[in-house]
C-alpha cells in the first residue's frame, strides 16, 4: 500500500503542475458539487468496508476475506480535483487520487449519474488496479495510463454496490453506458469494453438484485442520497484539500 500511495501521490503532484491552469478552484461549483457526491461515495466504501472489525454474520457470509484484502483503504488519502476539459471523462490514479473533467460534468445530467462515474473511479482504488498495471508497465509520470478491459468491467461491478451503498439507485449505472452508446466518446475507444457489453453485464440479474437489496436497506435506514439537498452534507477534510 505505501508504494501504491507514493507512485500515485507523484503522478498526481506532476498532473497538478502540469494542469495547473485547468484546475478549477475549491470554492468553484463545479468542484463544490462534485466533492459533495464524493463524499458521499467515501461514505458508502466506508459501509461496505469498515474498518472497525467484522461481526460473526459478515464472518459467515465470507466478508472476512474481503476485508483482508482492502485493508489498505485504511486511512486513504482521498482527494478528487476537477480540471476543465472538454473530455467527457474521469480518471482514477493510485493512493485514492480521482480527476473529474468538466466535459463529463456538461455531458452528466444527475447527482447520481455522476455519483456512479466516481463510483467507477473509486473502484479502481478499492480493487488496487493501479498497483496491478505498474507491476505490468513501468509507471510514466504526466500520463494517465488506461486500466485493461477486464479491470474496468471488475469497477464497474464494485462501483455500483459502492453506489448502492452510498445511498444512490444502482440503476443508473448501466443506464450511463446506455447514454454513452450514443454518443461518441474516443476516450473509451480500444482500451474500454464497449458501453452494451458494460451496460449489459451490470444490468444481469444477480450483480443488479445485490446492488438493489443495498441501495433499499440504505434507503429504509435513512441513507439514501435523495435525503439531502443537492449540495447539502459534510465535506470531508482530505476532500477539501487541493
Amino acid at each position: 500500500p505505501k508504494l501504491e500511495r507514493k507512485l500515485g501521490n507523484e503522478d498526481f503532484v506532476e498532473l497538478k503542475k502540469e494542469r495547473s491552469k485547468d484546475i478549477l478552484g475549491p470554492s468553484d461549483p463545479k468542484t463544490v458539487r462534485v466533492r459533495h457526491i464524493a463524499s458521499d461515495i467515501i461514505r458508502g466504501i466506508q459501509e461496505l468496508f469498515p474498518a472497525d472489525g467484522l461481526g460473526d454474520d459478515d464472518a459467515k457470509q465470507g466478508k472476512a476475506a474481503v476485508r483482508s484484502q482492502t485493508g489498505h483503504l485504511d486511512d486513504l488519502q482521498w482527494e478528487v480535483i476537477v480540471i476543465r476539459d472538454n473530455r467527457a471523462n474521469a480518471c482514477s490514479l493510485g493512493g485514492g487520487k480521482i480527476v473529474v473533467f468538466t466535459g463529463l460534468l456538461n455531458f452528466l445530467e444527475t447527482d447520481a449519474e455522476i455519483a456512479a462515474v466516481i463510483a467507477h473511479e473509486a473502484a479502481h482504488a478499492v480493487a488496487r488496479h493501479s498497483m496491478e498495471l505498474a507491476m505490468l508497465t513501468p509507471p510514466i509520470l504526466n500520463e494517465l495510463l488506461p486500466f485493461s478491459r477486464r479491470t474496468e468491467l471488475e469497477a464497474d461491478l464494485i462501483g455500483m454496490m459502492i453506489l448502492a451503498a452510498a445511498g444512490f439507485d444502482p440503476r443508473v449505472a448501466p443506464e450511463i453506458h446506455q447514454k454513452r452508446e450514443s454518443t461518441v466518446l474516443d476516450d473509451y475507444i480500444g482500451s474500454h469494453p464497449s458501453c452494451k457489453k458494460r451496460s449489459q453485464v451490470l444490468s444481469r440479474g444477480d450483480a443488479m438484485k445485490e446492488a438493489m437489496e443495498l441501495y433499499y436497506k440504505q434507503v429504509c435506514s435513512g441513507k439514501g442520497a435523495n435525503r439531502r439537498f443537492p449540495y447539502g452534507g459534510k465535506i470531508s477534510d482530505t476532500l477539501m484539500s487541493k
